[in-house]
């Protein structure tokens, strides 16, 4: 889905581009690979949907680094004893603080890998897509010359003299 957005964006731009420029007017600069890769990065929802997972990382190693809070309870009742207070503090045991602490932050440099795969994945079918338009307009431009042309009515006469040459 991605190259088909990717390509049809290059297209839209390669298309006008190709337009004649009326006289009196300037001609719009060519999209450079950079420029086409500012605005994909910019509008890919993957990569944002990556960046956005980051944030999310950050801050589930802030919701791990605090203590947890003690708790205090005050009952009052008819029966004896009248009024019970009850002070808990949790006591983490065995490292949990940390190994949580650990784990948030390797979830973290996973997002961090995630975005890196995201934008090497962007680049790498924006640059597909990108130099294969060039390509095609390229192929295009030669097609449409006079000297393409006489060389394409040489090779289809080739092509009808070779079958004709293989019938008899």
């Amino acid at each position: 889905m991605i190259p088909f957005l990717v390509g049809s964006l290059l297209c839209s731009v390669l298309v006008t581009d190709a337009q004649p420029v009326p006289t009196g007017q300037q001609q719009a600069p060519a999209l450079t690979f950079q420029a086409a890769f500012e605005v994909t990065s910019a509008r890919n929802l993957g990569l944002e949907a990556a960046r956005r997972q980051r944030a999310i990382r950050e801050a589930q190693i802030r919701i791990a680094r605090p203590l947890q809070n003690p708790d205090v309870a005050v009952e009052v009742s008819r029966d004896v004893p009248h009024e019970v207070l009850t002070f808990n503090v949790p006591i983490e045991i065995g490292g949990k603080r940390a190994r949580r602490i650990d784990l948030a932050r390797t979830e973290m440099a996973q997002s961090d890998i995630d975005v890196r795969v995201e934008l090497r994945t962007l680049r790498r079918n924006l640059r597909q897509a990108f130099y294969g338009l060039l390509a095609a307009g390229e192929r295009v431009r030669r097609h449409s010359l006079p000297e393409a042309s006489a060389w394409r009515s040489r090779s289809a006469w080739i092509a009808s003299e070779s079958s004709a040459s293989f019938a008899t």
